[in-house]
């Protein structure tokens, strides 16, 4: 016959129930990295970024009424795709500064915007001529194929 233990022996052991005391256990600390890259608070932007920010409030005159061809970055800051693929456009926006404009839109903070542009998966980048969505790719891409796709928006008489 096997033994077990007394009657709510286990749940007080697993729920470290503190109505009485269980035999053998000790709390548990809580784990504690040093750093966390996909919590919110963490910025994926750099200080001296070259890109716009775009908001709801400013979309209209920094992308629409750009003279530039425009890179739309639809992110997240919950999103590890959109982190992943962050340096690379912040790469884009440096190597393109005069020739073209990069934005960054946080889709949490600017939902009308993303709605607006039937932005349903993240990150996606849009790429806008003379106030228009011409080009869209959806996920992390390398940057050749957004310096391809640039290149011949930037090459393309208004």
């Amino acid at each position: 016959m096997t033994a077990y233990p007394p009657r709510g022996t286990l749940a007080r052991i697993i729920f470290n129930d503190s109505s009485r005391p269980a035999e053998n256990t000790a709390p548990v600390p809580p784990l504690k990295l040093p750093f966390n890259p996909f919590h919110p608070t963490v910025s994926i932007m750099a200080d001296n970024a070259t890109y716009i920010t775009a908001t709801d409030a400013n979309f209209e005159s920094e992308v629409l009424g750009s003279d530039q061809p425009v890179l739309v970055d639809f992110w997240a800051t919950w999103c590890g795709p959109c982190r992943v693929i962050a340096p690379t456009i912040e790469e884009i926006a440096h190597d393109y500064e005069g020739k073209a404009r990069v934005a960054k839109l946080d889709v949490d903070n600017n939902p009308q915007t993303a709605m607006q542009y039937g932005i349903r998966s993240i990150p996606s980048l849009v790429f806008f001529k003379d106030g228009r969505p011409v080009d869209q790719l959806v996920g992390v891409v390398p940057k050749n194929v957004l310096a391809q796709k640039l290149d011949a928006l930037v090459g393309q008489e208004a």
